[in-house]
């Protein structure tokens, strides 16, 4: 459920100042990025569980998923804050 309140929060900060002809793209970009991503994360895994049991690699995934929150929230900004020329 938290996935998908950030998911649509992050979509409708992406979709802010995008006109709708471009809307399709945006859409393909971001679920390209996903699925790879993910692909990445599963090649990774798999590669480490011959070397790590699950619980390793479960941990290594919660220190990820840790640091990529704290990068995130560092690089945050509130579209609300914007005004179109992208200036405060």
């Amino acid at each position: 459920m938290a996935q998908g309140i950030a998911l649509t929060g992050s979509l409708r900060a992406l979709l802010a100042n995008i006109q709708p002809e471009e809307r399709a793209g945006l859409f393909s970009l971001i679920y390209a990025i996903s699925y790879l991503a993910a692909a990445i994360l599963s090649f990774i895994a798999g590669r480490l569980s011959h070397h790590m049991n699950i619980f390793h690699i479960s941990l290594f995934y919660g220190a990820l998923a840790t640091l990529a929150c704290f990068i995130t929230l560092a690089f945050a900004r509130n579209p609300s804050m914007l005004s179109v020329g992208g200036e405060r």
